[in-house]
């Protein structure tokens, strides 16, 4: 796994933590830990030979989303985030930017690689946390429609050789079958993630 996915994934389990109203103690601490991820997962996408203006891109949408996301759960407490803006941290005051959706789809068009799927995979989070958005839906729609045929049709022959192994399968036990195992690992997974975001949010502070 390359760093930047590490990092990305750390910025998901907080994200995930929000949505579950998870508490934050400290703003300002909260605010720290969040600069110092977001720049220690741009280091490593231009590291890794990402495009650095395109990297910057994706950065500065993860801070408005976080932004708006934050504010959001603060707000049902009467507690204002206007402080410590991520975006007014990294990008200043004056910053005139577009929607998020309008941004969102400039990259998704300009991207490839690392950025366009980390970008791919932030749009259901933004749509959860924030609420419907008819363009950011829309994407969604467009660009798992557009992977999807980028994967192409399957040959008779992979149809053949996929007709042999299921037809092997039904010869095995039924904890052979990939249904339940991976239904089993992904409820591991589930119950390990919660687990370390859990901790992970308590050594914030």
């Amino acid at each position: 796994m390359v760093k930047s996915e590490i990092y990305f994934n750390r910025i998901i389990f907080i994200d995930t933590l929000l949505s579950f109203n998870g508490i934050i103690l400290s703003l300002t601490e909260f605010q720290l830990k969040l600069i110092n991820l977001i720049e220690q997962f741009s280091k490593e996408l231009i590291s890794e030979g990402q495009s650095e203006e395109l990297s910057d891109e994706l950065c500065h949408i993860i801070c408005s989303y976080f932004d708006e996301h934050i504010t959001l759960r603060l707000n049902a407490n009467n507690i204002s985030w206007k402080r410590n803006l991520l975006a007014h941290h990294f990008y200043g005051y004056n910053a005139d930017v577009a929607s998020l959706g309008d941004r969102l789809e400039i990259l998704l068009e300009r991207s490839e690689g690392k950025i366009f799927d980390y970008t791919c995979r932030l749009i259901p989070f933004i749509l959860r946390s924030l609420g419907a958005n008819e363009k950011i839906t829309l994407l969604l729609s467009y660009y798992k429609q557009e992977t999807a045929i980028n994967k192409g049709p399957e040959t008779e022959e992979k149809k053949s050789e996929k007709s042999t192994v299921v037809v092997s399968e039904k010869k095995k036990s039924h904890w052979n079958d990939p249904f339940i195992w991976q239904t089993g690992l992904a409820f591991s997974l589930l119950v390990i993630l919660w687990t370390f975001c859990i901790k992970y949010l308590d050594g914030l502070y």
